[in-house]
């Protein structure tokens, strides 16, 4: 229900798929362009960081907040 509750508030998704279903809905997230993706077996500072001030000054996951 996460993916249905960021998408209908214009949110980004910064996404760590661990099992599952989780990897084929970030790939949905970042190629319907509202999510990122890091792999769970390059969890870093730096990449975290990165996604997270992608998420955050990106021009393209701006106009999702102001949805």
């Amino acid at each position: 229900m996460s993916k249905i509750e960021a998408v209908t508030r214009g949110v980004p998704v910064v996404g760590i798929p661990v099992f599952a279903d989780q990897r084929s809905n970030m790939v949905l997230a970042v190629s319907g362009g509202y999510g990122l993706l890091i792999d769970f077996n390059n969890i870093t500072t730096e990449s975290l960081t990165w996604a997270i001030q992608e998420a955050i000054e990106s021009p393209m996951y701006v106009l999702l907040f102001e949805l």
